[in-house]
């Protein structure tokens, strides 16, 4: 069933109804804290993907559900990589990066938290 391009859909449906993330369109961030995070650059589209491929990565790779909690890895973009500090990832695409802050690990330290 994981070898299915569309099981994909499992860990975007699984994430975004536990953590109730339809409510990420009503937050509006304050532009001074945050500011990559409006107008065009607005990452919202870019969070949701960073959990689908995060939660996708746990559930294809095998691992414990415990490790949705504390992996200490995601997939960024670069503008993503700019809400976390991660300098050295240019460009649009996705890739996997290590986190080195524990604060950050887990599915519940992810940038909409």
């Amino acid at each position: 069933m994981l070898a299915n391009p569309r099981s994909e859909t499992l860990a975007s449906n699984f994430v975004f109804q536990w953590l109730d993330m339809k409510r990420l369109d009503d937050i509006v961030p304050d532009n001074d804290v945050f500011p990559y995070a409006s107008g065009r650059l607005d990452p919202r589209q870019d969070f949701r993907r960073e959990l689908t491929l995060f939660a996708d990565s746990i559930f294809r790779e095998d691992r414990n559900v415990v490790d949705l909690l504390r992996a200490s890895h995601t997939y960024v973009n670069e503008r993503l990589a700019l809400q976390y500090g991660i300098t050295d990832v240019k460009g649009d695409q996705f890739r996997r990066v290590e986190l080195k802050e524990s604060a950050r690990w887990g599915l519940l330290a992810r940038a909409p938290s």
